[in-house]
């Protein structure tokens, strides 16, 4: 019988959240994906886990038919979910007993300590954006994502997904951080 020589745990998922998130950690999304895979189907590969996150998606009711995923962590340009869907999952999680570690995980407009403003922390500085929009971004060669939540100037918690693909000709960031800024300043009620 095997000897077991050492162990090593890995910081609880709410901590590893954190790096993840906020510094776009591509690497842990596809251990992760695979951890998914392992843990439910006992097969801690790409496909494995893939179907897992279809499974729980169709949980959370989201229309699979219209979602392709290649990785965990959208680095593939075969990655496709519509904006509506994404929107659609950002607003159904809320409920969710972990979804207090997951918002918390999300870069944060404006603020310029790397582990709170992550990838946001150079964007959207203004007093409307700043320490509101808390969203996740993505990008590789002509794709690039904002998708999160932003307290509307009524107080209105709203939930946005730009997704922006294809564009050719400069930096797209500059769009997404407008229509963020719009709905901060937006009166919902």
């Amino acid at each position: 019988m095997p000897k077991k020589l050492t162990d090593k745990r890995s910081m609880p998922l709410a901590d590893l959240y954190i790096p993840f998130m906020k510094l776009s950690n591509n690497g842990h999304a596809e251990v992760l994906i695979k951890e998914m895979g392992k843990v439910v189907r006992h097969d801690g590969s790409w496909d494995a886990g893939l179907d897992v996150l279809q499974d729980k998606l169709q949980e959370f009711g989201l229309n699979t038919d219209t979602i392709m995923l290649r990785d965990g962590s959208g680095m593939s340009h075969k990655d496709m979910i519509p904006a509506s869907e994404l929107t659609k999952l950002l607003y159904v999680i809320q409920d969710q007993k972990w979804f207090p570690a997951f918002e918390k995980a999300l870069p944060v407009a404006g603020e310029s300590d790397r582990l709170v403003g992550g990838t946001l922390r150079n964007r959207m500085t203004g007093d409307a954006t700043k320490g509101n929009v808390k969203a996740k971004t993505g990008s590789i060669t002509g794709v690039s994502t904002l998708s999160g939540y932003v307290t509307s100037k009524d107080g209105e918690k709203l939930t946005f997904s730009i997704l922006t693909n294809n564009y050719i000709d400069g930096p797209i960031t500059p769009i997404e951080d407008q229509i963020a800024t719009v709905l901060a300043g937006v009166n919902v009620k």
